[in-house]
């Protein structure tokens, strides 16, 4: 029967391949595992590739970098760490920063940022995954161009061309909540145009994390914590958070971040599967300090679009409001604040709607100490 269903896994038809694996990976056998993760892998691409791709038509844009000779052997700061929005960097005495960039199909650099002979721009926006998730990147570009997801480098082709859509297909696979996208476009002379389109398998919202430097997030704050209810203290406030972080005791970060039951909801690790919440993996490598303060201390002040609450009244009356982490044809699974997850059978369900709310509650950091070691903690998480 094992022989018969390994040889089945090869079969001409999908449907035939599809049901065999499954048996497979019921077995969880080490001499078919690899069939059967070579089938999914397969048939996940043959469904990516009939996606409808959607365009990328803004974007945070900064630029021209000088290359002089090197080309992509020179690396600027963009691609050196976490994208800060806040920071300008000189390029032969002229500051550059970012701006905000919008187009209806193709972003003219040269038109945009200036100039571009020998020189590289960077682009950068977010794909938010509300579970882990196989995406591609489709680039067109003038002329070469690099692609890094979440700090890492994920693409590389250093050619000379004039850019049309579709140029370079770029494989994701994209962890839950929100993945950081860096293009790098290296022009060698005259124009310099970049196209951007993605699609995906799963549910994926395109965003364009705000501005958050150290003053304007002691503003942010500030005007939060005169809001009744809102949980933060002015200690909050007299803090150098990224020298706290830098301070910080990650391990006591580990046992708090254990304690508090942010483990229940959030993966620390590319090879922890995911809990329900947004992956935190490698965040030393994608958020800045600041980011990771405002989003703990103020976790609705900016929320994506695929982990908003639902907000689920019940026929006898009973109200709940969480994060959607399962659905079948009879029951809903929900993720509440307090990390407790409950199942609710779809006839009971009288409302159901989604809620501008983040399902992640408010103050479950009391002291600015606690947040340093925290921040510590996930600044170093791999």
């Amino acid at each position: 029967m094992f022989a018969s269903l390994v040889r089945l896994a090869h079969d001409s038809e999908t449907s035939v391949r599809l049901e065999a694996v499954h048996f497979l990976s019921v077995l969880n056998d080490p001499r078919s595992e690899p069939v059967v993760a070579h089938v999914v892998k397969a048939n996940e691409q043959q469904q990516l590739s009939l996606k409808s791709a959607a365009g990328i038509t803004q974007v945070w844009l900064i630029g021209p970098m000088d290359d002089g000779q090197q080309g992509f052997d020179r690396a600027h700061p963009p691609e050196q760490g976490p994208v800060d929005l806040a920071k300008a960097y000189p390029d032969h005495g002229s500051p550059r920063s970012w701006h905000l960039a919008k187009t209806k199909r193709k972003f003219e650099l040269a038109e945009l940022l200036g100039p571009m002979d020998h020189a590289s721009c960077y682009a950068y926006f977010r794909l938010e995954s509300n579970a882990a998730n196989r995406a591609e990147l489709l680039v067109g570009s003038d002329d070469g161009v690099k692609v890094w997801q979440n700090g890492r480098l994920v693409w590389t082709n250093d050619v000379s061309r004039a850019a049309l859509p579709l140029q370079d297909v770029v494989p994701l696979v994209l962890q839950p909540g929100s993945n950081d996208i860096l293009v790098r476009v290296r022009n060698h002379t005259g124009d310099c145009g970049l196209y951007l389109n993605y699609r995906a398998l799963g549910s994926v919202a395109l965003e364009l994390p705000e501005k958050v430097d150290t003053a304007s997030l002691a503003e942010r704050l500030a005007s939060a914590g005169k809001t009744a209810g809102s949980g933060i203290s002015s200690a909050f406030l007299q803090v150098d958070w990224n020298r706290a972080a830098a301070e910080g005791d990650p391990q006591q970060g580990r046992r708090l971040f254990e304690a508090i039951g942010c483990a229940k909801c959030h993966a620390t690790s590319a090879s922890t599967a995911g809990t329900g919440g947004p992956s935190l993996a490698e965040a030393g490598r994608r958020f800045t300090v600041s980011h990771l303060v405002e989003s703990i201390l103020m976790p609705g002040k900016q929320i994506s679009p695929v982990f908003r609450a639902t907000q689920v009244v019940l026929d006898d009356g009973r109200q709940f409001l969480g994060l959607v982490v399962g659905e079948t044809a009879d029951k809903l699974e929900l993720l509440l604040s307090d990390t407790k997850r409950v199942q609710l059978s779809k006839r009971q369900i009288e409302q159901r709607e989604l809620v501008n709310q983040s399902p992640m509650p408010q103050g479950v950091v009391k002291t600015p100490e606690e947040l340093r070691d925290l921040i510590a903690f996930l600044m170093r998480a791999t």
